[in-house]
């Protein structure tokens, strides 16, 4: 079955599932013994645990106590790794497609194609995307005007929409309104719980080699790639 392909709509709205109902949790959608996908990472849809645990939670949940109950919530490796469940199945490994954040890129490479640029090579910042380094990992959605990115990932307290400063360090750039705005429109509740949870330091812009899709693979008949931030976020919420 190895060759199924996906287009990078769909692997962005299968990243969009958790929003709303799910939080970070240090470990969650791996295994037991912390090596790969766990059950959630290798099912199709959302856990109904995740939302469980949502709902028993409030604005005070705090995910360093919560770390490795790999079943309430999901993680950024996970919600990477979840993201390409939802559209290839097991077509490309049997195992799913969640690895450290600092080994994701290479492994993807092996698995789909692709290639990886260093983080002094970026010169721009297609939707899709996977941004990794060792510790973390995300989806980017674009860049904005204003040199800031538009970045969908799993990260405390929960999965959502979030917007880097600009290059220079304004923290009320254009990727960071998007955000605001988009999560405050269509989740609401969580963005009641946690307000400030939509801007990210300058550092996603400097640290994280990109992976970047083979497009045989992950295809663009939306025309995504030639979209604004905001042009994709209005095609993903139509």
């Amino acid at each position: 079955m190895a060759g199924k392909t996906t287009t990078i709509k769909e692997l962005l709205k299968a990243a969009m599932l958790p929003l709303g109902s799910t939080l970070y949790v240090f470990g969650g959608a791996w295994n037991e013994a912390d090596t790969g996908a766990g059950v959630e990472a290798m099912s199709f849809g959302i856990s109904p645990e995740w939302k469980k645990f949502y709902d028993s939670k409030d604005e005070t949940y705090d995910f360093d106590k919560y770390r490795f109950q790999v079943h309430e919530g999901i993680d950024c490796t996970g919600l990477v790794g979840f993201s390409c469940f939802q559209v290839f199945g097991s077509a490309y490994s049997e195992t799913g497609y969640v690895f450290p954040s600092g080994i994701m890129a290479e492994n993807y490479e092996k698995l789909f194609g692709g290639e990886t640029v260093a983080p002094e090579d970026i010169k721009n910042y297609r939707p899709g995307d996977v941004m990794t380094k060792n510790g973390h990992v995300y989806f980017s959605i674009g860049r904005c005007g204003d040199g800031s990115v538009l970045l969908l990932h799993a990260s405390p307290p929960a999965p959502s929409f979030c917007g880097t400063v600009t290059p220079d360090g304004k923290e009320d750039s254009e990727a960071v309104k998007l955000a605001k705005e988009y999560m405050t429109k269509h989740y609401p509740d969580i963005m009641k719980r946690y307000p400030n949870m939509c801007m990210r330091k300058v550092e996603y812009l400097k640290e994280y080699s990109q992976y970047r899709w083979d497009r045989k693979v992950v295809s663009d008949p939306d025309g995504f790639d030639n979209m604004t931030p905001e042009e994709i976020l209005k095609e993903l919420f139509k």
